[in-house]
């Protein structure tokens, strides 16, 4: 009987292995556990605040800065991507009355001075925009304060906060270092205090020590006075990450790669001479030698404390000139030629690191590129920057509407805050053209097409169109008052006055031939 049951149980085994067979011939290939390639656990993945815990953040801030500060072309890029998504201004409809319209244009220019914004007084509205993105591009995330407190001298001001300062330090407060009977943290490890469905009831705000080599806390903003902002991976993530993580090994490549050339081009370059001496047998003085003849009594002993008596040569001084014992000589190690691959794969890896911002290669460099090819690719780019402009734009507006919240209440505007929010409005600084002319062409027939309206072409433009109407309805009639005849087209054609005397005079000529 148990022969007959260890029998069944072997052929049911035999049958689930090749159900398994089966069932593995129809997986995905990418979780497949393959030798040929880096194994990937089958594990739960951890919290994405876990797998890029507060010390890896710490390392990563580090490196990021690093690249900013020691390669160029982390540099360029950073600023090119600066440019297409952190410029913006405020535009009050036309609906409003001129005066509360100047007026309101005029108090955001007021307070976007570097006196008046920052709470610092270092950095204008438009500054502090580049560094809140650059701060998002190198820390991950960035913040502004509003300083609400009316008690405060710079009430109405902003405080700039990188994100490395948003941090739970080693000083915080009792209340605040509090662990519930579940092991969760009031304020968790990345400084924030988060409600029960993970969004953000308040900042850990840190500031240096009096060396400037510690953060130490220096107090807690709620979420409604702040102005953040991030890069997110996942829906879980409670801080942004750098998007330039993803890029920082091949920017080390590109500058250790250069470094190498470099040295080789120098190697190339130097300039120098030896003297060397060579032992002459036979000859001598024919007198005897007074030197004592020692015999190595130990020769597998060496003395730790003797120096290596070979020597070495600094070339990085320039030319240089040695003077060469008996059998020495001066020898280097280097390749002949790089490989033609060098080329190659250093524009692969500025291909490859331009990528983390979304930025096309033409913008690099232009050589193998026609001006159609320039054109695509900025299309393209537009698209992928408008994201990142949004979330720019949906920072600045918060400041828009506590500053209008805040004037409407003050009485500097006399227009309710409800009834005004609608018609202020937060535009884009518009790119400049590349080839005007074609670029106007290709609007004109669009607009003629029906696909675009005037308008529109404006507000992609940053131009009020009304506002341009009504300047020149002033302009003409002011023209026509003064007998000025104005020339609206291409140089060399005819004017609407000139249209308006020939209709005029037609009209003469129609009168007198119907009294004939």
């Amino acid at each position: 009987m148990s022969d007959k049951l260890t029998s069944k149980k072997a052929l049911d085994r035999a049958s689930m292995r090749k159900q398994d067979d089966n069932v593995a011939k129809f997986e995905y290939e990418a979780t497949q556990t393959n030798t040929k390639r880096k194994n990937v656990s089958a594990s739960q993945r951890p919290h994405q605040d876990i797998v890029f815990s507060k010390q890896k953040r710490k390392k990563g801030e580090r490196i990021t800065q690093d690249v900013l500060e020691n390669i160029p072309l982390a540099g360029w890029m950073i600023r090119r991507h600066l440019d297409a998504v952190s410029s913006f201004y405020v535009e009050v409809d036309s609906a409003i009355p001129k005066e509360i319209r100047d007026n309101i244009e005029m108090l955001f220019k007021w307070h976007g001075k570097a006196r008046n914004f920052d709470a610092a007084r270092r950095h204008s509205i438009d500054e502090a925009f580049r560094l809140f993105e650059l701060n998002k591009v190198i820390d991950g995330d960035s913040m502004m304060v509003k300083i609400n407190r009316q008690s405060s001298n710079r009430y109405g001001a902003i405080q700039l906060v990188e994100g490395s300062r948003i941090a739970r330090p080693n000083d915080l407060p009792g209340y605040l270092n509090v662990v519930d009977q579940n092991g969760f943290k009031k304020v968790s490890d990345h400084g924030l205090e988060l409600d029960e469905f993970g969004g953000v009831k308040s900042y850990i705000v840190c500031k240096y020590n009096a060396h400037g080599r510690q953060l130490v806390y220096d107090r807690r903003v709620l979420a409604r006075d702040a102005i953040y902002s991030g890069y997110f991976n996942r829906y879980s993530q409670t801080r942004g990450e750098s998007p330039l993580m993803c890029a920082v090994n091949q920017l080390m490549d590109i500058k250790e790669g250069m470094e190498y050339i470099l040295l080789k081009i120098k190697l190339h370059a130097l300039f120098g001479y030896a003297i060397q001496k060579e032992a002459v047998e036979g000859i001598g003085d024919g007198l005897p030698s007074s030197a004592l003849e020692i015999e190595d009594q130990d020769p597998s002993y060496v003395d730790e404390n003797m120096t290596d008596t070979s020597r070495e040569v600094d070339i990085s001084s320039g030319p240089f000139s040695v003077n060469l014992m008996e059998g020495e000589k001066i020898q280097t190690i280097e390749s002949e030629t790089p490989p033609e691959s060098v080329k190659d794969y250093t524009e692969l890896a500025i291909r490859s690191a331009l990528l983390a911002l979304d930025i096309p290669f033409s913008f690099f460099d232009a050589t193998g590129s026609n001006f159609a090819k320039v054109i695509a690719d900025r299309k393209m780019y537009e698209i992928s920057a408008e994201s990142k402009r949004a979330k720019n734009m949906a920072a600045y507006e918060q400041y828009v509407d506590w500053k209008l919240d805040m004037w409407t209440r003050n009485g500097d505007i006399p227009i309710p805050y409800n009834e005004l929010r609608d018609f202020v409005h937060v535009r884009a600084t518009p790119t400049p053209w590349l080839d005007k002319e074609s670029e106007i062409a290709a609007e004109e027939r669009a607009i003629a097409l029906g696909l675009k309206s005037i308008p529109d072409l404006g507000k992609e433009r940053g131009v009020d169109v009304y506002e341009v109407l009504q300047r020149q309805s002033e302009f003409l009639r002011r023209a026509e008052e003064l007998d000025v005849p104005v020339y609206i087209g291409d140089p060399g054609a005819r004017s609407e006055r000139d249209n308006r005397l020939d209709n005029e005079i037609r009209e003469q000529e129609n009168e007198m031939q119907d009294e004939q």
